[in-house]
């Protein structure tokens, strides 16, 4: 993975040129076991450690006869176990249901890539003005496991089949095989304290963070914008010395399949 793609509206240009990018709250992401009050009932299994397994062998070993202790080891006794270990472990861990509800997950900040940049779902409603930025996240810092003195995680979202989070990441980087609907969608992580700069939108505080220029490969534009205004922003790249390496490119049909393309337009 050396490039993920960032699907902007039509506000994209705007983000192009103040070089911040937004990122969402988690409640933005809209799944509903992400919203601020879910509560739901969950069968939770205790893990079972080595230490216990032990404590559990050495409690069986002991309840055997005399005789049959005197023939064999308790070494021995753990060695043959090993055989029926997963129906041994089922027999002594603890089932448990309790309500589990979503931990405070308001600190967090999520910018959305994708490893494709024709998904034809996230450009509906966006190819008159929309673009999409091909970004190397090696040239982005995003492999860092820091941002601005904060910890920041980029993974790719994890569809699971059982849905027990065991870390507050995990509710942000993985899902509910239900909610699969994009194959290749990346999160980026980072914290609201070290956002780069902190704006109101409607009132709500919106957390935008530096647009990494030296990771910009490609500017895509969808395929509703007019000559018109593609020569204005093919003039503006060449003036911008943030954006002179970045490569122009357009999204077209082609003309048998409807597919999306991408065509290559230069700098």
């Amino acid at each position: 993975m050396s490039s993920l793609f960032l699907y902007l509206g039509s506000e994209g240009l705007t983000f192009l040129k103040s070089g911040l990018l937004p990122f969402l709250r988690p409640g933005e992401l809209g799944q509903p076991f992400l919203s601020e009050r879910p509560s739901y009932q969950a069968i939770q299994q205790n893990k079972l450690s080595q230490k216990d397994y032990i404590q559990h062998l050495q409690q069986q070993y002991q309840k055997l006869p005399d005789h049959l202790r005197n023939m064999v080891s308790f070494d021995y006794f753990v060695e043959q176990s090993e055989k029926k270990r997963s129906e041994i472990e089922a027999g002594i861990q603890q089932v448990t249901s309790a309500p589990i509800s979503c931990p405070d997950l308001s600190e967090y900040r999520i910018l959305r890539l994708y490893s494709e940049p024709t998904l034809l779902s996230l450009w509906q409603g966006r190819d008159d003005s929309g673009m999409v930025l091909e970004l190397d996240t090696g040239l982005c810092g995003w492999l860092s496991e820091e941002y601005r003195g904060e910890r920041q995680i980029l993974a790719e979202l994890k569809s699971v089949d059982r849905w027990l989070p065991e870390q507050q990441e995990d509710w942000l980087l993985q899902q509910p095989g239900s909610y699969s609907e994009w194959v290749g969608e990346w999160r980026l992580l980072r914290r609201l304290t070290a956002a780069d700069r902190l704006i109101q939108v409607t009132g709500q505080e919106r957390a935008m963070y530096r647009l990494p220029y030296q990771g910009l490969k490609r500017i895509i534009v969808g395929n509703g914008w007019q000559p018109e205004s593609l020569a204005s922003l093919q003039a503006y790249v060449k003036r911008d010395s943030n954006l002179r390496q970045a490569q122009l490119a357009q999204l077209q049909l082609a003309p048998l399949t409807m597919d999306l393309a991408v065509i290559d337009l230069g700098r």
